[in-house]
């Protein structure tokens, strides 16, 4: 069947399906081994035509022909075509039928591949309720979009039949590459025993990593772990080699290093699939041969560029053309750290592998721990590069959110949790996500329900955890601003110094980074303690705890003290017997100095507190406090930039001036036009230190996000709310800046104005909208309209779910939701 032209009378009343995206692509063959060229064009409404295309290169709609329907079911994933060098991808659809394409570049099946996958989640959002493939579609010859029109559909289905079957039809179910072998993935659990109650995230870690060891039987009681760089940095978040020890682990070695033939033990393989190491294999010379790590016949005869991946370096231990004879020849037990996107292929890898596989015991398993440990109650998704592939005007949101939800159900499963989940309705990103998790932890309750520790039940149990998911976009500016507790501060401001001291840490620093490096202890007790709290009272506590520990009797016998022949024989054999204690305690107290003096030394070094200032007069919509009279003070509209801008000139941090222009981009200047605030940004400019290049690309892509209602409009047409609330907010912040005001003096006047004003209550006047939602919800007040559950309202009809950032054609603002 083929589309027919419209006429004039079914243009005006059709609906207008947008093409997403049309390239021609080579398709398999049904009935032979070969590709053949064919021209696609797919529509937001999931049907994908094959044309042909006209002189000037571009589709001619009038022979085109649907030829298979993407709906909520279809599976779109990469592919690789072994002895080909083809750059493919496979469609599922719903009826189990499998189609190949390949591009003639990585980076045209990427679009094709993020286009379908932005359509699928366009339907999943509810706005086609019909079946796209047996409506009548037709072209309008006069504009380049294609109308379908119900009406016409009737009349012509006696003459002429569409259905989906005959349109997949049309490619015909293709062969596929060879099977795995009988090998799947299975989801280690554990046993109750193991994970009796809640817990920190470093020991979760660490439980996970000493259960599963446990419950690998190697020969002689001994094994041989090898992995790569996430393992290894994820094991040393909570493991000390002794724990490894007890679990009967001889010895560690790095999956990227050259390692030694070691025949008898048995190999246990901790990995992350995907990752792909920026380390070279290590050449060594064998005679008049550079061979590929190990020694003599068992060197490696293949090049790097053949095993990229940590599971094809695995693989290279075992097989030609990298070694004629395997490392390892005992038994291989397989754990993975994470499923990764492709895990059907890499399993197809392991089962036709013709050494490596018999030597495996059992399936390989899967570790949900695809998160990176930073601190107690603190960890990252590890996902690279998160803000672009949120908000770049070039990113596929669905892919983004996929990814984000599928790592944030691994955290779940590894604390044993089955949260409510809540979301902002206003958020599409959060929403997505939201959707997204909630179906991938059913799917994971399916396979083993023994995970669900904490809370389970009918689903309503008191002790159930809860979940909010929150996208930047809703608070910005939240994000920017400088944060004086403990924690934030020295995570923020000493940033470089903490990467640097990770790069000593795996020797690779260079001289003046080692010099720059700071260690921070995330278990260390007074670390815990005090992370929490704001700076200056941190400074107050464990400058008097430090007195305290000076003059302890311990401190005279330690190495270094004098006095201690003035103690008599009895506080001598009292201090004697807790001073390793005391050892242990002043280590701690020393650590935790050094990080406080280092991060207010950097306070004064870029003049935070009265950049502070300026970035809560932003946030609070130009209410400050002034300085002199410590009364309330509200910009007027001519007033603001001038104090922005001689802010701006007196900073003398390049990061610190990015964070003050960004922030003028998301609250003052949040109305004006883009050309002002780039003239805005060369202003500023003018006098060192300069920004980086391509800041303007980031103003241009966070113009016009609102905090307050994130992405939506502000037009008061359109939204009358909007100028209202900015109001109501703007009365919100002259009253408590009146109430610190009057707190300040009044502490002043008792003081008889003697005392040093604490400029604290200046500093910390924004409450972040996260905070605040966090603690509704908690409190059980957060607006079940506005922040549903996932349970409750999986689907929202009539919503026209549209990817801000997607391959779709970009809507209108106003049609965004």
């Amino acid at each position: 069947p083929s589309l027919e032209v419209a006429t004039a009378e079914q243009s005006s009343t059709g609906t207008v399906l947008n093409k997403v995206h049309e390239a021609k692509l080579c398709k398999r063959q049904r009935n032979a081994d070969d590709w053949i060229e064919r021209y696609f064009v797919l529509l937001e409404n999931g049907v994908l035509l094959t044309c042909k295309r006209n002189t000037e290169g571009n589709a001619s709609m009038a022979a085109a022909k649907p030829y298979l329907v993407v709906n909520k079911n279809t599976v779109v994933s990469l592919t690789n075509w072994t002895g080909e060098s083809v750059f493919s991808f496979q469609i599922v659809t719903e009826d189990r039928k499998l189609y190949h394409f390949s591009s003639d570049s990585d980076e045209g099946r990427l679009q094709w591949v993020h286009a379908l996958r932005d359509v699928k989640l366009f339907i999943e959002g509810g706005s086609s309720t019909s079946d796209p493939a047996k409506d009548l579609m037709m072209h309008n010859n006069r504009m380049d979009f294609v109308t379908m029109s119900v009406e016409a559909g009737e009349a012509a289905k006696e003459k002429q039949k569409i259905s989906r079957d005959d349109s997949i039809d049309i490619g015909g179910t293709m062969s596929a590459p060879p099977g795995a072998g009988g090998i799947k993935l299975d989801m280690f659990v554990g046993s109750d025993a193991d994970f009796s109650e809640r817990a920190t995230l470093q020991s979760l870690f660490r439980d996970q990593f000493i259960a599963i060891l446990k419950s690998i039987e190697c020969k002689y009681d001994a094994g041989i772990l090898v992995m790569d760089e996430p393992s290894m940095n994820a094991i040393n978040t909570g493991c000390k080699m002794h724990d490894l020890m007890d679990c009967g682990i001889g010895d560690v070695l790095p999956l990227e290093n050259s390692r030694p033939p070691t025949p008898g033990y048995d190999v246990i393989y901790l990995i992350m699939p995907e990752y792909v190491s920026s380390k070279p294999t290590p050449k060594v010379q064998v005679g008049n041969f550079q061979v590929f790590g190990g020694n003599g016949p068992r060197g490696r005869l293949a090049n790097d560029g053949d095993a990229r991946t940590s599971l094809q370096r695995c693989l290279a231990d075992w097989e030609l053309p990298f070694v004629r004879q395997p490392l390892y020849d005992s038994n291989v037990h397989m754990i993975w750290l994470t499923e990764p996107t492709n895990a059907s292929q890499n399993l197809q890898s392991i089962g036709v592998s013709p050494r490596f596989r018999p030597k495996l015991v059992g399936n390989p398993r899967k570790l949900c721990t695809g998160f990176r440990v930073i601190d107690t109650d603190l960890f990252s998704l590890s996902i690279p590069n998160p803000f672009p592939s949120i908000f770049s005007p070039t990113a596929s949101v669905s892919i983004a959110c996929q990814q984000t939800a599928h790592r944030l159900a691994e955290a779940c499963v590894a604390m044993g949790e089955f949260p409510s989940i809540r979301y902002n309705i206003n958020c599409l990103a959060a929403m997505n996500v939201a959707l997204i998790l909630q179906e991938r932890l059913g799917e994971l309750l399916e396979q083993d329900k023994r995970w669900w520790r904490h809370g389970a039940g009918d689903g309503k149990a008191s002790d159930r955890a809860q979940l909010l998911v929150f996208c930047r976009s809703e608070d910005f500016g939240a994000a920017l601003l400088h944060d004086f507790h403990f924690q934030p501060m020295v995570r923020d401001l000493l940033e470089d110094s903490l990467s640097a001291n990770e790069k000593k840490k795996h020797g690779h620093a260079s001289a003046a980074e080692a010099d720059e490096s700071v260690n921070l202890n995330t278990n260390n007790s007074m670390w815990l303690r005090y992370k929490g709290q704001s700076i200056l009272s941190v400074i107050d506590k464990i400058t008097i705890l430090g007195k305290e520990v000076d003059g302890d009797d311990c401190a005279k016998l330690a190495p270094g003290g004098t006095g201690r022949e003035s103690l008599s024989m009895s506080r001598m054999a009292a201090a004697m017997s807790k001073l390793g204690r005391w050892v242990a305690v002043k280590k701690e107290l020393n650590e935790v100095t050094d990080l406080a003096q280092l991060a207010m030394k950097e306070v004064a070094k870029r003049g935070l507190i009265d950049i502070c200032q300026m970035e809560q007069a932003l946030v609070n919509q130009g209410v400050t406090l002034d300085k002199d009279q410590f009364t309330p003070l509200v910009w007027k509209d001519e007033d603001a930039m001038p104090a922005f801008e001689a802010c701006i000139a007196a900073t003398n941090n390049a990061k610190t001036k990015e964070r003050l222009l960004l922030l003028w981009a998301l609250t003052l200047g949040i109305n004006s036009p883009l050309e002002e605030l780039h003239a805005l940004v060369d202003r500023a400019n003018a006098s060192p230190p300069t920004v980086r290049p391509g800041f303007k690309d980031v103003v241009r892509v966070l113009h016009g996000l609102d905090i307050e209602k994130n992405e939506r409009a502000r037009d008061p047409d359109m939204n009358p709310d909007y100028s209202m609330n900015m109001e109501k907010k703007k009365k919100e912040s002259v009253a408590k800046a009146k109430e610190i005001s009057k707190k300040i003096l009044a502490e002043a006047k008792a003081s008889g104005y003697t005392a040093d004003i604490d400029m604290r209550p200046l500093l910390d006047r924004h409450t972040p909208v996260v905070a605040e939602r966090a603690a509704q919800m908690i409190d059980g007040t957060l607006d079940m309209a506005t922040h549903p559950d996932t349970e409750v309202h999986s689907v929202y009809c009539g919503w026209r779910l549209i990817s801000r950032a997607s391959s779709l054609a970009e809507p209108r603002r106003e049609e965004r939701c």
